[in-house]
């Protein structure tokens, strides 16, 4: 659902300096996975409450909101991030 039919092409992970605040929470695993994961721009987002009723999607739609702003660079006002933010609410009153 997500992916709208291809492979998303793989987001950059920057080389951040040893220490630093990005290597410190954007190395690794969550920040990996969030590179594979759809842009937000492209992605077929499900309907928030379609998300929020099922698990499954939580954490690809974390992945999706992680890439959008820490990788993808979009500013946290973008009409997508809001609504993945919307997202994230909903989920944690489920």
């Amino acid at each position: 659902m997500w992916w709208a039919g291809g492979d998303p092409a793989p987001a950059h992970l920057p080389d951040w300096p040893e220490d630093s605040l990005g290597d410190r929470f954007c190395s690794g695993t969550v920040m990996a996975k969030a590179a594979k994961a759809p842009r937000l721009s492209t992605a077929a987002v499900p309907d928030a409450r379609v998300i929020a009723s099922d698990p499954a999607h939580w954490t690809i739609a974390l992945f999706v909101a992680a890439r959008a702003v820490v990788l993808d660079g979009m500013a946290l006002e973008d009409p997508g991030v809001s609504r993945s933010a919307s997202v994230s609410v909903l989920v944690q009153a489920a």
